[in-house]
């Protein structure tokens, strides 16, 4: 979480993990850690004019309804906007964002999606996600499910209850299909993704086994995103995606089933891609609000965060 000015001077900043309970819990440290950094500002929360909110899942653009979020328990039945607005200024403005399309709109602010106008940008870290940028503009889709890529049917049978739930792709290939996969190959039981990640580099047989299968399974989707949308860029991120050792094993894939030679990135903004993309989305606001500009946090001469 960050609190900025409109010059984009961040005034706060903090990191906590997300509340394993999810529903109520995550909203209850969400406005704690606002209240927190406001108060470390000397800021008081009548001053604040915009909160973006990033997460998981398909958020619906007129009541702010999150679905498809399996990894936040609860928050699906949740009025989550209604929620914030309680516990904040009735007349804040308060948006409530994919947290992949705002890492892409980070990357084409400030990252190395700069000045590119048709960019991909996959998350791989709890789950899977996918932004895409078309033509300057984010791709939403007819009900705010376009980069949905974890219910691609690969891995694990496609109509499974969980395959339903959470999707086959991100049941494979996220966190904890990886933990999962790893324990099955008889590695310890108490390890993270990060961990054997490590293990991956520094050679141990079961994760160099699973990391290399499951960058091939994610050079398979990155093979359909490039074959259904031809991106000129392609940007990995979150905190399995953005290992550049990962991602030289995803190339191996990608590379040998596509015709054409095509570089994918690394996120530059790494974890905090998301929190500058929301940070361009509360400026573009704070813009369009006093003069009248609505324009892409990508193309609108906004000033660089600095603290």
């Amino acid at each position: 979480a960050i609190i900025a000015n409109i010059s984009a001077r961040i005034l706060g900043e903090m990191t906590e993990a997300t509340h394993e309970s999810g529903g109520h819990m995550v909203l209850d440290q969400v406005v704690r850690m606002a209240n927190t950094l406001a108060q470390r500002a000397g800021i008081h929360l009548s001053q604040l004019k915009t909160i973006v909110l990033g997460t998981p899942g398909v958020i619906n653009p007129g009541t702010g309804q999150i679905k498809l979020a399996p990894n936040i328990i609860g928050v699906g039945q949740m009025d989550v906007l209604e929620y914030l607005r309680q516990h904040f200024n009735s007349a804040l403005r308060i948006e409530i964002e994919n947290d992949v399309n705002l890492a892409l709109l980070g990357e084409a602010w400030q990252g190395c999606a700069h000045g590119i106008a048709n960019v991909a940008f996959i998350a791989l870290g709890t789950g899977i996600g996918l932004g895409l940028m078309a033509n300057g503009q984010l791709i939403r889709g007819a009900s705010g499910a376009a980069g949905e890529i974890g219910f691609l049917p690969l891995g694990p049978d496609p109509f499974s209850a969980t395959s339903l739930k959470q999707g086959s792709l991100e049941y494979e290939i996220g966190a904890r299909g990886i933990v999962r996969r790893y324990i099955e190959k008889g590695g310890e039981t108490k390890v993270s993704a990060r961990d054997i990640i490590d293990r991956f580099i520094q050679g141990e047989a079961s994760a160099v086994e699973v990391i290399g299968d499951t960058a091939r399974m994610l050079g398979f989707a990155l093979a359909s995103v490039k074959g259904l949308f031809d991106p000129e860029l392609m940007v990995l991120g979150g905190s399995i995606g953005a290992r550049s050792e990962f991602l030289a094993k995803v190339q191996e894939t990608f590379q040998a089933i596509t015709p054409i030679p095509y570089a994918i990135k690394t996120s530059a903004l790494g974890n905090r891609a998301g929190v500058l993309g929301a940070l361009a989305v509360a400026l573009n606001h704070l813009h369009e609000d006093t003069f009248g500009i609505d324009d892409l946090p990508g193309d609108l001469p906004l000033p660089s965060p600095h603290r």
